[in-house]
């Protein structure tokens, strides 16, 4: 019974104890997005924003780099961009001034257009320093960030919410988004499957990341047979690339198939009517068996090597007498 109270009253403690030690965090970015404006290759730019928190705990922001992607360009005022975007990654391109950073507690109380308090607040700064060969056009990264608690914090500390921060520049120079199918093949067998070659190539000036394009396949009758995805890939301007499919041929008859690819590259599409061939599969070869070989002492070389070496030491001996 002693044993039982006890339990309950470390229980208690447990439970009325904890929730007050522990730390919920949520951190945004004000801009949430920012165009920086046009930076010339070489160059560099200084960039700064806001790291905002509605929480009144304190924590360690770590700050990192990776690459945008083409969705900021979508129902927002930077649709027009789009044309002109480069999909080359610019993660590398960024140097912190100060990382990690503190997101401190502010006695300013500004509100966000959401209406909650804004209790913590930080300026970051960072660099974006454009190499002499970048390419033309827009591009955009993003900063991460990876809150956690000071070293002086002992409590449970929970990550609500973490919104990073999206920046924008220009690069000047000619923007070309093109690219064209040079056509389709069969490839090797995996399995039951069928591998489809799609070969696109970039042909503009910009690095592009095509959506999965579609393979759709006909029978003799022109009837869709079959429709397919491709992999995607990042494609350098000139660059050409494999986009695979895997296509299931279990039952089908050998033979040639015609074949509709399409790529879309978003701003833009190609496509390339083929004909496929589905092929005998090569036969697996036959496993090699091992050939058990009963091991023979050399006796006869034994012999040989006994009589060279009494020959030699009779030859010595002769020639000392």
């Amino acid at each position: 019974m002693m044993n039982l109270k006890f339990f309950l009253l470390t229980l208690f403690l447990f439970i009325f104890f904890i929730p007050n030690s522990r730390a919920q965090l949520s951190v945004g970015v004000s801009p949430p997005s920012l165009y920086v404006g046009e930076i010339q290759p070489g160059e560099y730019k200084i960039v700064r924003f806001n790291l905002i928190t509605s929480s009144e705990d304190v924590a360690l922001v770590y700050l990192g780099s990776v690459k945008g992607n083409i969705d900021i360009f979508v129902h927002n005022e930077y649709k027009d961009f789009i044309w002109n975007y480069s999909e080359e990654d610019v993660s590398s391109w960024v140097e912190f001034v100060s990382n990690p950073v503190e997101l401190k507690h502010t006695d300013e109380q500004p509100r966000t257009k959401a209406g909650s308090t804004i209790k913590g607040a930080t300026e970051i700064t960072f660099l974006i320093h454009v190499p002499k060969d970048a390419e033309p056009g827009y591009h955009t990264g993003k900063i991460t960030l990876d809150p956690r608690p000071p070293p002086t914090y002992t409590g449970m500390f929970t990550i609500k919410a973490v919104v990073p921060f999206t920046y924008i520049f220009k690069v000047p120079g000619i923007t070309v988004r093109e690219g064209r199918i040079f056509g389709l093949a069969s490839g090797d067998y995996s399995g039951n499957n069928l591998i489809l070659e799609v070969f696109f190539q970039n042909t503009g000036t910009v690095t592009m990341f095509p959506n999965a394009g579609t393979i759709e396949i006909f029978d003799e009758r022109n009837r869709t047979l079959d429709t397919l995805s491709t992999s995607r890939d990042y494609i350098k301007p000139g660059e050409m690339k494999r986009l695979k499919a895997f296509w299931n041929v279990e039952g089908l008859k050998l033979g040639e198939y015609e074949a509709l690819a399409e790529v879309d590259y978003v701003t833009g599409f190609a496509i390339k009517m083929s004909t496929i061939e589905v092929y005998e599969r090569p036969s697996v070869p036959p496993t090699a068996k091992a050939i058990e070989r009963i091991y023979l002492f050399p006796w006869r070389i034994l012999v040989v090597i006994v009589i060279v070496i009494i020959g030699y030491l009779f030859y010595r001996r002769q020639r000392h007498e």
